[in-house]
């Protein structure tokens, strides 16, 4: 780490930092690279601050000088009392991760349509209910962790995001999605994971780069037959729901290796699950089978990981 001295960052960088370390009531020293867990640490290139690390400092709020850190491209403010961020915060015109979990955020500025640039925005563990709209304009983002907030649903907006890659909702009040998230044609990672699904959306049937789907602990009782166009779905999670049995287009999911369905009512098993060139792991406890399923047979002359 090195010390702040005026011969190394700009002179109206260093007049906000000092506003900062006066909230703070702690000093700033410059950081090779910020991380979830830094504390009162930048990174510095050309002068100006390029990343700012504010963890763990109990702060209520965020002073609006920060928006004039011009060449900020990284903002970590994780664990703190934030409830809010200033309109002023979509002045951050650099700004490509911008993380604030742990927050006591209650909701979000339309501002931050102005984030043209950013490109992971991490917001978990906060008490958001709902997303502005305006979200949908920020055309660069490619990740978004919204779990253990208290989201009760999304709006249309979303399915402008896409450049998005990553979309995690784990432990919110999720029903349903709109429909359209079939926009999302980037998507790689969905994680839905603790809500109150009891289907799984039609319209996830169009996310044709979906590699990776999690949906435990839900209550869904079926899986639709529109899933059959994921075919580019390698990883899927339905763990602790309540499906009683799983449809025979399952074995058509070609790139499978991993599926995860213990802790359902499944009483029997599609002998097509045979026919996943790629399966490697496939776990089944907690289930209902009174007897064996035939298929577990086959597989398990198979080099799969195979839990029943």
């Amino acid at each position: 780490m090195k010390t702040i001295t005026p011969q190394n960052l700009d002179q109206e960088d260093l007049k906000i930092l000092k506003e900062l370390e006066s909230l703070a009531k702690m000093e700033f020293s410059i950081v090779e690279k910020i991380r979830g867990n830094t504390k009162m640490g930048i990174t510095v290139e050309h002068g100006r601050v390029t990343g700012c690390g504010l963890y763990r400092l109990y702060l209520k709020e965020l002073p609006d000088s920060l928006v004039f850190l011009e060449s900020l491209k990284e903002l970590y403010i994780d664990v703190n009392d934030l409830k809010y961020f200033p309109e002023s915060i979509g002045e951050l015109k650099s700004l490509q991760v911008f993380h604030a979990n742990r927050n006591k955020l209650k909701e979000l500025p339309d501002s931050i349509r102005n984030l043209k640039s950013l490109k992971e925005f991490w917001i978990y563990e906060n008490s958001l209910t709902t997303l502005p709209e305006p979200i949908g304009e920020l055309e660069s983002l490619e990740e978004l962790y919204l779990s253990d907030n208290k989201i009760k649903e999304l709006p249309e907006s979303i399915g402008n995001l896409t450049s998005l890659k990553k979309l995690t909702l784990n432990n919110n009040h999720l029903t349903d999605l709109p429909e359209t998230i079939e926009n999302l044609k980037s998507l790689e990672f969905l994680s839905l994971n603790i809500n109150k699904f009891e289907t799984i959306p039609e319209s996830i049937q169009n996310l044709s780069s979906l590699k990776e789907l999690s949906l435990y602990r839900n209550k869904l009782q079926d899986v639709p037959e529109s899933m059959v166009h994921l075919k580019n779905l390698e990883i899927l999670r339905l763990s602790m729901n309540k499906l009683s049995y799983i449809p025979d287009f399952i074995g058509e999911l070609n790139s499978l290796h991993t599926i995860k369905l213990d802790a359902n009512n499944l009483l029997d098993l599609p002998d097509s699950i045979n026919n996943l060139p790629s399966l490697k792991y496939l776990d089944l406890r907690k289930n209902n089978f009174q007897t064996i399923p035939k298929v577990i047979e086959t597989l398990e002359k198979k080099d799969i990981k195979l839990y029943y």
